[in-house]
């Protein structure tokens, strides 16, 4: 899984993957 700038926390959420971005309020989904 590749991390975003600025990296990010990974967590499973019925099995999709979501990135919280660490500097920003918004989650990412990641395919």
């Amino acid at each position: 899984r590749r991390s975003p700038l600025g990296g990010a926390y990974y967590f499973d959420v019925n099995g999709n993957r979501i990135a919280l971005r660490k500097n920003e309020a918004e989650a990412i989904i990641v395919e």
